[in-house]
C-alpha cells in the first residue's frame, strides 16, 4: 500500500509506503491511518521550507539595513570633508594663475557629488515616479550608453523589440536596471567573443517582457539561489549591490525578475505589467 506525500503546490515529494510479506488486503482504517502519517509528513516539510524562508528574508532585510546604514554614514564622512575642500579651493583659484584650472577642478567636484548622491539612491532607491515612456527608445538609450564599455571589451549588444505598447514607469530607475543587467552580461561574456542579446516583447495582454541573454560560462547552480542577495558577488571588484538593488526596483514597479542559466550563457527575464485604463 503506497500513498503519495503531496505539498499545498500539488508538487509530489515522495511515497510513503506500508507492505507485508504475506498477501494482505489492508483494511480502509489502516489506509486512513497510512494517509494521516503523509498528511503529518506533508505540514512537517512545509513548515520546515516556511521557516527557512522566514529567515532567509530576515537576513536579508537585516543585510539591506546595515547597508542602508553603512552608505548614510560614508556619504556623510565624505560629504563634508568634500565640501570643506572644494570651500577652500574656490578660494585658492581665484589667483589669476590658476583660473585655467578653476573650472576643471570645480566640475570634477560635482562629478564627485553627483556620484555620491546617485550611490545613496542606489542603496535605498526612491518609491518609482510613474510616467509613461517609450521602452524602446529607452533601451536604445541605454545599449547605446553602454556601447563604449561594449566595444572595449570585443562584446556585441543586439537589440530587438517588438512592436509595444507604452508603459507606465520610473525611466531613471529603469534604465539603472537595464544598464545593471546588460553590464553583467558583458562581463560574462567578454572573455568568449561575447554577445549580449536583448529581445523585448509583449509576454501576455497584461505584461511586457525584457530578456536579457549572454553567452558566458553561466552561473554555477550552488550559487544561483546567492544571486540578488545584498553583498554577495562573484566579481573581482563590487559590493554585490546591483541584482539586489534591481531586483527591489521591479519589485517596486509590480514586476518579476526570472534567471535561466546553463554552462553556455543566462538570460535574465523581466517581467513588467501593463496598466490598462
Amino acid at each position: 500500500m503506497a500513498v503519495p506525500i503531496v505539498l499545498s503546490d500539488t508538487t509530489v515529494i515522495g511515497t510513503l509506503c506500508a507492505a507485508d510479506p504475506k498477501p494482505y488486503t489492508f483494511s480502509d482504517t489502516e489506509l486512513e491511518s497510512l494517509k494521516m502519517l503523509a498528511n503529518i509528513y506533508t505540514f512537517i516539510v512545509t513548515q520546515t521550507n516556511d521557516s527557512h524562508s522566514i529567515q532567509e528574508d530576515t537576513i536579508r532585510q537585516q543585510s539591506k539595513l546595515i547597508i542602508n546604514e553603512l552608505a548614510a554614514d560614508l556619504a556623510d564622512q565624505v560629504r563634508n570633508p568634500m565640501q570643506t575642500v572644494k570651500g577652500f579651493m574656490q578660494f585658492l583659484l581665484d589667483e589669476p594663475k590658476f583660473h585655467q584650472y578653476k573650472q576643471v577642478i570645480l566640475t570634477e567636484f560635482e562629478k564627485m557629488e553627483d556620484s555620491l548622491h546617485s550611490f545613496l539612491l542606489t542603496t535605498k532607491p526612491a518609491y518609482p515616479r510613474k510616467e509613461k515612456l517609450s521602452l524602446a527608445n529607452l533601451l536604445v538609450e541605454t545599449t547605446t550608453s553602454l556601447k563604449e564599455d561594449a566595444d572595449k571589451n570585443k562584446v556585441t549588444i543586439s537589440l530587438i523589440i517588438d512592436a509595444l505598447p507604452e508603459l507606465k514607469a520610473d525611466k531613471i530607475q529603469m534604465k539603472r536596471v537595464f544598464s545593471n543587467f546588460i553590464m553583467n552580461g558583458i562581463d560574462a561574456s567578454k572573455d568568449v567573443n561575447g554577445q549580449v542579446k536583448v529581445h523585448c516583447y509583449t509576454a501576455s495582454v497584461n505584461k511586457i517582457c525584457i530578456a536579457i541573454s549572454d553567452n558566458g560560462k553561466g552561473i554555477p547552480l550552488n550559487e544561483l539561489n546567492k544571486v540578488g542577495k545584498p553583498l554577495y558577488t562573484s566579481k573581482d571588484e563590487g559590493y554585490g549591490l546591483g541584482i539586489s538593488i534591481a531586483s527591489d526596483m521591479i519589485k517596486a514597479h509590480q514586476g518579476e525578475l526570472f534567471i535561466e542559466t546553463h554552462s553556455s550563457g543566462t538570460t535574465i527575464f523581466i517581467y513588467l505589467p501593463l496598466e490598462h485604463k
